[in-house]
């Protein structure tokens, strides 16, 4: 597939569930900032893995973004990525770039992730985000504030709010605890 195709495929992907009101998160999309970060210029940058390799791909991508002024950057493989591979050398990675107030974010279609038996998966493509800790962790502040995380099963809500402060060495607050 071409590299158009497979970002046109992002794209629909996002417009279709993640930026869709959902019953599960009380009307609001599953990720409530795709929309946006989507339709500003310097909001999203989709780059479909310009090397054989997919983790050079990706700490290409991490020295990139360092240096941009984009909010979220989509790497996506198209070669096959081995998923206990992919959550190692993520790891690692994350492990280098956290003093930088990078983190990794993940999508593989081998490593489900439900929240009350809806897939939070593209499904399709690995995909890794490249955000920055503290935007990130403040929208999920700001989520806080709506009744957002309030049908979240207790094991998703972990993974994705509570088990991020740890990932970063930090001390989970008060406000990111389950609501």
């Amino acid at each position: 597939m071409q590299t158009d195709q497979i970002k046109d495929s992002i794209v629909q992907w996002m417009k279709e569930f993640a930026e869709a009101p959902h019953p599960l998160w009380n009307d609001m999309p599953p990720c409530p900032y795709a929309k946006s970060a989507r339709l500003k210029s310097n909001g999203l940058d989709i780059v479909v893995q310009g090397t054989e390799d997919y983790y050079d791909s990706i700490r290409q991508g991490v020295a990139v973004f360092k240096e941009s002024v984009t909010e979220v950057m989509l790497i996506v493989a198209h070669t096959v990525v081995d998923p206990i591979q992919y959550t190692q050398q993520i790891n690692e990675i994350n492990q280098t770039i956290l003093s930088d107030g990078l983190i990794l974010l993940t999508d593989h279609p081998a490593i489900a992730e439900f929240n009350h038996g809806v897939s939070v998966q593209q499904g399709t493509y690995v995909i890794t985000f490249i955000q920055h800790i503290s935007t990130l962790l403040a929208a999920s502040k700001q989520l806080h504030k709506t009744a957002y995380y309030d049908n979240w099963e207790p094991s998703q809500y972990k993974s994705v709010v509570t088990d991020r402060f740890i990932k970063c060495g930090m001390v989970v607050p008060q406000w990111a605890k389950q609501k």
